[in-house]
């Protein structure tokens, strides 16, 4: 019988790390949310990010591996250690406001980790929506953040609606092409909804 892993985190479950159980020819494994968040920061500290980059940015994977969207989960972990490491993702800087009115900003993410980069223009969005009704923000050298989706969800948690969007190297290939020359371009939306969960 040929067996296939599947991996579930264990966000709200008990602290077991790890419960194999052989069903229908696959292996579950649950591993519990903080054990998996701990372990994953002090690998990133030790590639050189500081305690709070790393909580930010393990939060990030973590919630897209709870989502399903394993692309953007843990298995980038060791990708992103290696960049910060090596000094392309830059530890310990902040997102500078290059230009501002009162209901928009471009920031400059200087090369840091994408998940700290992009909370805090999510920050500063939802400041200044809150100030002027609306408010759109834009990063440029932010790196990768990650599932968009993390960030509308945050603002829809704060009473907002939010659209995420980010740009992306040419990925596709146009109907009838032969070369890439279309973006992923991903995109994501959160609308709060009181009582009833979050419209994502």
């Amino acid at each position: 019988m040929l067996l296939k892993k599947c991996y579930f985190l264990q966000k709200f479950m008990d602290s077991t790390i790890i419960d194999s159980v052989l069903k229908k020819g696959v292996i579950i494994m649950r591993y519990s949310y903080d054990d998996l968040k701990n372990l994953g920061v002090q690998i990133m500290e030790r590639a050189g990010l500081q305690n709070s980059e790393a909580e930010i940015f393990l939060e990030n994977l973590l919630y897209a591996d709870a989502r399903g969207v394993h692309s953007h989960g843990l298995s980038r972990l060791g990708v992103y250690a290696k960049r910060v490491s090596c000094g392309v993702i830059k530890s310990g800087v902040d997102a500078t406001v290059i230009a501002e009115s009162e209901s928009t900003a471009a920031l400059d993410g200087h090369n840091g980790i994408g998940a700290k980069i992009g909370r805090q223009a999510m920050d500063l969005a939802i400041k200044k929506a809150k100030d002027t009704g609306c408010a759109v923000v834009t990063v440029k050298h932010g790196n990768h953040f990650g599932a968009c989706s993390f960030y509308s969800r945050y603002a829809s948690q704060k009473g907002m609606i939010a659209i995420v969007m980010a740009n992306s190297i040419a990925n596709g290939v146009p109907f009838g092409g032969a070369k890439a020359m279309l973006g992923t371009n991903p995109f994501a939306i959160a609308v709060p909804a009181n009582h009833m969960r979050d419209l994502m």
